[in-house]
């Protein structure tokens, strides 16, 4: 079978000119908030899928890429529910791994706790570049975003 040369939909390779130039923003966005005394942190980008969903249903819970059970844990001849399948999922923003971080480490960090996270997130819905409060920087492509969260 011949190799796929184009990324999957919604994804895009990134040129190392791009690159340069995405390093030195962020760069600057770290320096920037370390300045006014935040700290870096970083999360995995698969979260457990309780932690994920919501169990209210709406919006986010249609973001979420879902990860299979992998090995012995997979048990395709006795699922009943998509729950017996699934036990991962890629975080589709930085809330809940913070939330999850914070929950786990709270002993371990100063108070207040001035968090800055830069990360990809990949979620199913729509491309879009925002810029608001919440979130110093965050560019989306149809299915993965590099945002930084500040809280």
């Amino acid at each position: 079978m011949a190799l796929k040369k184009k990324p999957v939909t919604g994804m895009k390779d990134m040129m190392p000119a791009e690159m340069e130039v995405r390093d030195y923003v962020i760069g600057l966005i770290k320096e920037t908030y370390k300045t006014f005394g935040f700290s870096s942190m970083e999360t995995p980008c698969v979260e457990h899928i309780e932690n994920l969903c919501s169990k209210q249903g709406g919006d986010n819970e249609k973001l979420i890429f879902k990860i299979l059970k992998r090995g012995e844990k997979l048990k395709l001849d006795t699922a009943k529910e998509e729950a017996d399948l699934v036990d991962g999922g890629l975080r589709y923003d930085l809330t809940v791994p913070l939330s999850r971080y914070y929950a786990n480490h709270a002993n371990e960090l100063p108070s207040p706790f001035k968090a800055l996270q830069m990360g990809c997130v990949e979620s199913g819905s729509s491309a879009e570049r925002t810029l608001s409060s919440v979130y110093a920087v965050r560019y989306r492509h149809p299915r993965r975003t590099v945002e930084s969260g500040r809280d």
